[in-house]
C-alpha cells in the first residue's frame, strides 16, 4: 500500500509540476504537443485542439512535450523554441514555481488543520510548578511580570527570560474572573519551564503566517543542504531515493493524514527547489542558458546544449542509483 501511496503523491507532484509549463505555454500561446500521465506505452489518448492528451503504462510521472523533430514541428511559430528567450524562460520557472507554491498551500492547510498554539492552557504538567501554584486547564494568561501577552510565543520568551526567579502571572478562567499566580521556573533540557503546554485554535489568518514561515524556513534548510552537497560537507545518509521515500511514506502514512500531506509539502517544496538549481537536465540549467541568450542575443549552441543536458541527465541517473544502493543497504541493514 505504501508503494501506491508514494507513487500517487509522486505522480501528483510531477503532474502539477508539468502542468504549470503546459498552462504558461497555453496563455503565451505556445503549442503543446502532449500531456501526459505516466511514462511508457500510450494505452489512451484523447486530442483536443492542438495538443493529445494521453495515459500511459508505467503510472509514475508525467510529462508535457513542446515538439516532435521527426515530423519537423520545430519549423512552426508557435512552437515553444521559436519564442522569445524571456517567454520561454517563463514556461519553465513556473513548472519548479507551482512545486513551491503547492508546498506552501499544503503547509498552511497543515497548520490551520493541527491549529495554532494560543495564550491559552491546553494541559499541565504533574509535579511541576504551574499546576503546583493553582493553574488550570482552559486558563488563559493575559500578563507575565507587569507585560500583556499577546501569543503563546510571548509565553514561551516571558518564561525563558527568566531563570529561577518567582514571575508572576495573570490569567483569565473560562468563567472570565482573573487570578495572579506566582509561580518559580524550574530548568529542564536547558530550558526554563513551568510546565504548561498550549492549547491549539483553527485561525485561517495565523494558518497563513505560520505556514509561509515554516515553508520559508525549510527552504533555508534545503537550499543549505545543497550547498553542503556541492562542497562536500553534506552527509549521504541524509539523502534518500525512491526507495528511501517509500519507506518514508510507509512510516509517516501509518501516522494519519496530516503527516501525510506535511510529507506532501516538503517532497513538493523539495522537488521545486532542485529543479531551479543550474545542472545540465534540470529547469534551472534551462533558464539560465535562456537568460543568456535573452541578454547576450545569440542562442547557445544548439548540439553543445544537448551534449550538456546529456552529462547532466548521466550524472543525476548516477546519483540516483548511488542514493538508492544506499537505501536498499541501509533497510536491509
Amino acid at each position: 500500500m505504501s508503494i501506491i501511496i508514494a507513487i500517487l503523491i509522486f505522480t501528483f507532484l510531477v503532474l502539477i509540476h508539468e502542468l504549470g509549463h503546459f498552462l504558461t505555454a497555453k496563455i503565451l500561446g505556445v503549442r503543446a504537443y502532449e500531456l501526459s500521465i505516466g511514462m511508457g506505452p500510450k494505452i489512451f489518448g484523447k486530442k483536443y485542439k492542438d495538443t493529445e492528451y494521453t495515459l500511459r503504462a508505467i503510472p509514475f510521472g508525467a510529462y508535457v512535450r513542446f515538439g516532435d523533430e521527426e515530423d519537423s514541428l520545430f519549423e512552426e511559430g508557435d512552437n515553444f523554441m521559436n519564442q522569445r528567450p524571456w517567454d520561454r524562460i517563463k514556461i519553465i520557472v513556473m513548472g519548479p514555481l507551482v512545486n513551491i507554491v503547492t508546498a506552501l498551500m499544503l503547509m498552511i492547510l497543515v497548520v490551520f488543520m493541527t491549529g495554532v498554539p494560543v495564550n491559552k492552557i491546553g494541559s499541565l504538567a504533574p509535579d511541576m510548578p504551574a499546576i503546583e501554584a493553582g493553574m488550570q486547564e482552559g486558563d488563559s494568561i493575559i500578563e507575565i511580570e507587569g507585560t500583556k501577552v499577546k501569543s503563546w510565543n510571548d509565553v514561551v520568551a516571558a518564561i525563558e527570560s527568566n531563570s529561577d526567579q518567582v514571575i508572576s502571572v495573570v490569567v483569565e478562567r473560562e468563567n472570565k474572573e482573573t487570578a495572579a499566580l506566582e509561580i518559580r521556573p524550574v530548568e529542564s533540557d536547558g530550558k526554563m519551564m513551568i510546565g504548561i503546554s498550549p492549547a491549539f485554535e483553527k485561525n485561517l489568518g495565523q494558518s497563513i503566517s505560520a505556514g509561509t514561515t515554516a515553508t520559508l524556513k525549510m527552504s533555508t534548510m534545503m537550499i543549505d543542504v545543497v550547498k553542503q552537497l556541492f562542497t562536500g560537507k553534506a552527509d549521504i545518509n541524509s539523502f534518500s531515493g525512491p526507495v528511501g521515500i517509500v519507506a518514508i511514506v510507509d512510516d509517516v502514512a501509518s501516522t494519519g493524514m496530516i503527516n501525510l500531506i506535511y510529507l506532501t509539502a516538503i517532497l513538493s517544496l523539495n522537488l521545486g527547489i532542485l529543479n531551479l538549481l543550474p545542472i545540465p537536465a534540470l529547469d534551472g540549467s534551462k533558464i539560465l542558458i535562456y537568460g543568456f541568450e535573452a541578454l547576450s542575443g545569440k542562442p547557445m549552441n544548439k548540439d553543445l546544449e544537448m551534449k550538456l543536458t546529456m552529462v547532466g541527465f548521466a550524472v543525476l541517473m548516477a546519483f540516483t542509483v548511488f542514493i538508492t544502493f544506499k537505501d536498499i543497504i541501509r533497510l536491509i541493514g
